[in-house]
């Protein structure tokens, strides 16, 4: 059966969001769903980075969050919308590498 690109990209889209939504028991699983992103051509959507790094970032993996960004999607040119920073924000936040004024 063929599938356009699109297709196979809205697909895992929709996968990603229903994994996240239920929440993941192991981080290996959310890092193996992360991997598959980044090989997709064309890219899924910032949404679908931002389920992923969300879900890492509820299961208190904040040096991974930032790691992944920074090393993956930095690196890649994947920009970052205002949802993606937030994570971020909290990120550091949690990390205690922000401190309130």
């Amino acid at each position: 059966m063929f599938h356009s690109h699109s297709s196979i990209r809205t697909q895992f889209e929709n996968s990603v969001r229903n994994q996240c939504k239920s929440g993941f028991t192991k981080l290996e699983d959310a890092l193996g769903l992360f991997n598959r992103a980044v090989e997709i051509r064309p890219l899924p959507s910032i949404v679908a980075f931002n389920n992923l790094l969300g879900a890492i970032a509820k299961m208190k993996h904040h040096h991974i969050v930032l790691s992944l960004y920074n090393k993956v999607m930095n690196a890649m040119g994947i920009s970052p919308d205002a949802a993606t920073l937030n994570i971020l924000i909290n990120c550091f936040c949690g990390l205690h590498w922000l401190v309130p004024s």
